[in-house]
């Protein structure tokens, strides 16, 4: 089975389709702007894209007005973008691809289509769809309505993509299948367990009611796109914090709308692409893991509350303060610690601290004592220093793409 990429916005999901309404071939009734079609006109919709369906599939001797129950049989993809109210489903029993967009509320029941390997159903405005699936052979599943009813995919065992948009309390399935996870106007996903799903290649997340994310399970993630996270559907950012550190492959990484104060992303080398538009509060960035040749990265315009960023180490001699200033994004009107190397973490800032409080050695000692401390404790402690040292930039505010 060919799965067709599903490109989803911001704003709503858009799916790319095939359209099988091409020269030659009869097009589905359209509806004047106001006009309320009829469920014969919706049906008439219908069948006339299982016609077209058929034609393309069976060019020769020509195109067919009409379709026999045979020839329904043979029918393996169906994309209908028009306003439809599906039947003859029962019909299909070869279908492998169907793309439909249904108009007003209805039932629709799949579970008989048991070849059906990808399934897209766009149900703009209509609230509480309701949809029947096969679990045998299902791989790909885009689903959006306003609001669905309960979803079970839990024993949906070849599920590989899911993408929902509109609210619905969905169940799915947990094991080695799922790759692909996309939750878009959600208020009903804050107890999903991804966990649950080792193989998790890529996760979307869009205007949904999440207050933590647990990834450390998840170490296939390649990509993760966090956008507007919401707490009992107040939609102010309820993400604070996020441990990557697990995450070792990620590749894409977009991270918008939240309350992050703190990001490591020094155990990340594989990051080609980052985003963290309106983060407001974020202060340290560790981006010392970073080992890509094109890097892309956005700190938005709410990078002005960043106080620390470490840079890769080698980065020191590979870039002039202009370019590092480039490739970070950061504004000529705030100045900015710059640190060439991870920073500590918690406990290591603990062992400094403690490492400060340390005396230096007795002044009293015999001079031959003093010129040992002095050449193997005092002076590669400087040298360390003087290589490690925190060096203030000032940031320029530009969205740039910087190929090292």
């Amino acid at each position: 089975m060919t799965k067709t990429k599903f490109s989803p916005t911001k704003a709503l999901l858009a799916v790319g389709s095939i359209s099988l309404i091409c020269a030659g071939l009869i097009a589905p009734v359209t509806f004047a702007e106001g006009e309320e079609p009829t469920d014969e006109q919706l049906r008439a919709n219908f069948e006339q894209c299982l016609v077209n369906a058929y034609n393309t599939e069976n060019p020769e001797p020509g195109n067919a007005t009409s379709l026999t129950d045979a020839q329904l049989a043979t029918i393996k993809r169906v994309s209908c973008n028009n306003a439809a109210k599906v039947t003859k489903l029962d019909k299909l029993t070869s279908i492998e691809y169907l793309h439909i967009n249904p108009a007003k509320d209805q039932t629709i029941d799949l579970s008989g289509n048991t070849t059906l390997g990808e399934v897209t159903i766009l149900a703009d405005g209509i609230e509480n769809l309701q949809v029947t699936l096969p679990n045998t052979n299902l791989e790909h599943l885009y689903l959006r309505a306003t609001s669905l009813r309960p979803l079970n995919l839990s024993t949906f065992s070849k599920l590989q993509t899911v993408e929902l948009s509109g609210n619905v309390d969905v169940t799915l399935p947990a094991g080695n299948t799922l790759e692909e996870i996309g939750l878009y106007y959600n208020g009903n996903i804050s107890k999903i367990d991804f966990s649950k799903f080792p193989k998790l290649k890529s996760l979307t997340l869009y205007d949904s009611d999440v207050q933590a994310l647990d990834l450390s399970k998840n170490t296939e993630l390649i990509e993760l796109d966090i956008n507007n996270l919401s707490v009992q559907n107040k939609y102010e950012g309820s993400l604070k914090e996020i441990d990557l550190s697990n995450n070792k492959k990620l590749k894409r990484l977009s991270i918008v709308d939240q309350k992050i104060t703190e990001l490591d992303l020094s155990n990340n080398p594989d990051i080609e692409y980052l985003e963290l538009n309106k983060n407001d509060g974020l202060k340290k960035l560790d981006l010392s893991g970073l080992t890509q040749d094109d890097i892309y990265i956005y700190l938005g315009s709410d990078g002005d509350d960043i106080e620390v960023v470490a840079v890769p180490k080698s980065w020191e001699e590979e870039y002039t303060e202009e370019e590092l200033l480039e490739i970070l994004g950061l504004d000529e009107d705030k100045e900015i610690e710059i640190k060439y190397g991870a920073l500590p973490k918690d406990d290591e800032e603990e062992e400094e601290d403690e490492d400060e409080d340390v005396g230096v050695p007795n002044t009293g000692i015999a001079a031959v004592e003093m010129a040992k401390y002095v050449a193997i404790v005092a002076l590669p402690a400087i040298l360390i220093l003087a290589s490690t040292s925190k060096r203030v930039i000032k940031r320029q505010s530009k969205k740039v793409r910087f190929s090292r």
